[in-house]
């Protein structure tokens, strides 16, 4: 009887550090799993920049081309982000970025006598692929194409891989463009404190053409709440700029402040050759 109780300890035992074993290598592989989800990259470019420029000098028959003040300075862009793949279909992707919030860059000036500068949220979306060919994202962010990467094609000088075949490619967005943006005008009473928005749908073929591929696109854009609205986006420090847009005063003295003229629908037809 000592010797059956003495040999079903010690089998228990042994099931017991093997269940342990068993147990550390599954969470091994959970881990692995989970790790094998997430991928993180980065890039960091610096660059030197001489800009030369010019100005009139005079006006009428007298007036002369002549140098102004030239200017050098260096930049740098710093990124980092991950992408985690939550599902087989779903994924998040986080990234971070220098600059100031321009939606058109993420580069960073060194100025300030070496001051500290500013990082900013450069992405932040959930994409779902719901069928194939087929993806919805959702986003929170007001810098560059709303807070994701746009769907839409746009021209490139990248090289890409032949086409096999001919394909068709659709897609849309919608994305707030000025959150907060207080539209001041009496013009149109009901229209106070609604947010510019931007409505754009594309649609484009691709085909295989002399060893590279060919991509045909034609897209529409309908910026919503933007006439009489305040430009969209402004540097944290200089003065308005409205970026070539057409702008009028409303408002009188202290609270005169620039509004853009015009509404506008934008129609685009892209081809791009690689």
């Amino acid at each position: 009887m000592t010797r059956e109780t003495d040999y079903l300890k010690a089998q228990t035992k042994e099931l017991r550090e093997e269940g342990a074993v068993a147990s550390n290598e599954l969470s091994k592989l959970k881990g692995a799993g989970l790790a094998s989800r997430i991928k993180f990259k980065g890039d960091l470019r610096v660059r030197d920049e001489n800009i030369e420029t010019q100005r009139v000098v005079g006006t009428g028959p007298t007036a002369q081309v002549d140098d102004a003040a030239n200017r050098n300075r260096m930049r740098f862009r710093l990124r980092f982000g991950a992408e985690a793949q939550v599902t087989d279909n779903s994924k998040v992707v986080f990234q971070l970025a220098s600059g100031e919030g321009d939606p058109r860059s993420t580069n960073q000036t060194f100025t300030n006598i070496g001051s500290g500068k500013p990082v900013i949220i450069d992405l932040a979306y959930g994409d779902w692929a719901f069928t194939n060919g087929g993806n919805l994202s959702s986003a929170s962010r007001s810098t560059r194409s709303g807070a994701q990467r746009t769907a839409c094609s746009s021209t490139t000088t990248s090289t890409r891989r032949a086409a096999r075949s001919h394909s068709i490619a659709a897609c849309s967005l919608a994305a707030p463009m000025a959150g907060g943006c207080r539209r001041t005008t009496t013009r149109i009473p009901a229209g106070n404190n609604q947010d510019a928005n931007i409505f754009g749908a594309q649609a484009g073929v691709r085909f295989p053409l002399l060893g590279g591929e060919t991509r045909l696109a034609v897209q529409y854009y309908d910026c919503g709440a933007c006439q009489y609205n305040n430009p969209f986006w402004q540097p944290p420090t200089g003065s308005q700029n409205a970026f070539g847009n057409t702008t009028i005063t409303q408002g009188a003295g202290a609270s005169a402040i620039q509004v853009l003229k015009y509404d506008y629908n934008v129609v685009e037809v892209a081809a791009e050759m690689a």
